[in-house]
């Protein structure tokens, strides 16, 4: 709860505008509706080969242009190792709402931070039951978030983009780093 509590604050320096400039650039490109894809690599305890992919869609801004409104989703697959268990693998879709602060952008770069909630449905191959409960059901589970977008055109049209995220749900905490492509409409 902390570390959220440490990233709303650091959300909140971030919103003050840093000039005028930054903020006219910043009207321009954060008011188009972004959509993206991504693919990435998650971390959990006692498993492997955790691979993730996903879209998220930001589909308006709250109070500011600078505050960015997302809807995503996301599927990851992992094998788990649980010694002296047989191992097994599992699986969850998450549908996700994040709120998205972009301070300021940089010619072609955008940094950006942001907190979210999601509905987590999982499901397994564990014959043992009391494995099989650990990773089955629906969980709702919060993230936190750092990033970039970099702009791969002029126009700004559309981009690459990387994010570290963390996110805490019931009885399965990850941290991923994501890459993925976007386009602004």
């Amino acid at each position: 709860m902390i570390r959220f509590a440490s990233l709303f604050l650091l959300m909140v320096v971030f919103a003050s505008p840093l000039s005028a400039q930054v903020e006219e650039v910043d009207r321009e490109v954060a008011v188009r509706p972004l959509l993206g894809i991504h693919l990435g690599y998650a971390g959990i305890e006692k498993a492997k080969n955790t691979i993730e992919f996903g879209a998220a869609a930001e589909i308006g801004s709250y109070r500011t242009p600078r505050l960015r409104v997302a809807l995503g989703v996301n599927y990851l697959s992992s094998d788990t190792n649980r010694p002296p268990r047989p191992a097994g693998s599992f699986s969850e879709l998450s549908v996700y709402g994040d709120l998205r602060l972009k301070p300021f952008q940089v010619r072609s770069v955008a940094p950006y931070l942001g907190a979210g909630l999601g509905l987590h449905f999982r499901g397994n191959d564990y014959q043992e039951p009391n494995i099989a409960d650990i990773y089955d059901g629906v969980a709702v589970g919060a993230q936190a978030f750092v990033g970039v977008l970099v702009d791969g055109h002029e126009d700004g049209r559309w981009g690459f983009s990387g994010e570290l995220r963390t996110v805490r749900a019931d009885n399965l905490d990850r941290t991923s780093l994501r890459v993925g492509l976007f386009l602004r409409l």
